[in-house]
């Protein structure tokens, strides 16, 4: 998709909102992405050197298993409460769909500051909820085989989040030389960049990570997009009004249906 100047304005219009509105005036998004992993890395490294002194070649099993369900879980979240009006998740819908699909469109990934972090990261406190449920679901394994495979799958999971986390940062990283020029990460990028297509995002490319189950359900779009997203002020378009990527409702400049 190629932007036009009106769309342009729309989107720009949209980010000082967001920004006005959602961004506290003394955020990092330094400090935001140092949390997350701090905190990740931490408790992978604690899990590990408390749990994998005795792990067998049977153990390791798990890891495989961890990422695959972990890229299932990845996908049915994406494609369905991220997407679409959940009762209970009404919340991961508005940030994700209204927010992060108004504030990035195929021609407009990168982001501009850290500010803008905001609008790509999990919020700071939920890599301590997926910890939990890591965690839990370790124990549980841990319990039906071995401490160390329950290690395993706790580790799994919580690396999982971080990777989730730092690759979706890379593809809206304003300097895309280094993403675009690794074979597995450029195309992993354009993957995302694809689903960023308003007539696409409820419908394809939902993994991030990795496109497993985009491929098992058949939602994996290949089409050929530009060699990096341009910047604002190199798109043209004549689409002259943004929608609600989940309704294709008109939106206003502040995201709301008109």
């Amino acid at each position: 998709m190629i932007l036009g100047d009106d769309m342009s304005s729309s989107i720009e219009e949209y980010r000082a909102h967001y920004q006005a509105t959602y961004v506290p005036a003394r955020y990092s998004g330094r400090l935001h992405l140092i949390c997350v992993f701090v905190a990740g890395i931490g408790l992978i490294g604690a899990i590990g050197l408390w749990f994998l002194g005795a792990v067998t070649p049977r153990d390791w099993l798990a890891l495989p298993l961890t990422l695959v369900i972990a890229s299932f879980v990845e996908y049915w979240a994406h494609r369905g409460p991220m997407h679409h009006p959940v009762p209970g998740l009404r919340a991961l819908f508005e940030r994700h769909a209204r927010r992060h699909h108004r504030y990035f469109v195929q021609d407009h990934m990168r982001f501009r500051d850290y500010r803008d972090f905001h609008v790509v990261l999990f919020p700071p406190v939920l890599i301590g909820f997926f910890a939990s449920i890591a965690m839990a679901l370790g124990s549980v394994v841990a319990l039906l085989t071995s401490p160390a495979a329950g290690a395993i799958v706790a580790m799994t999971s919580i690396a999982y989040y971080l990777a989730y986390e730092l690759l979706h940062l890379s593809y809206h990283t304003q300097g895309l030389g280094y993403t675009w020029g690794l074979g597995w990460l450029s195309a992993l990028a354009r993957h995302h960049q694809r689903h960023h297509n308003p007539a696409l995002m409820v419908h394809r490319n939902f993994n991030l990570v990795m496109p497993l189950f985009d491929v098992v359900f058949r939602t994996l779009d290949t089409t050929p997009v530009t060699t990096q997203p341009t910047t604002d002020k190199e798109s043209e378009s004549d689409n002259d009004a943004a929608h609600d990527p989940a309704t294709a409702q008109p939106l206003d400049t502040h995201g709301e249906p008109r």
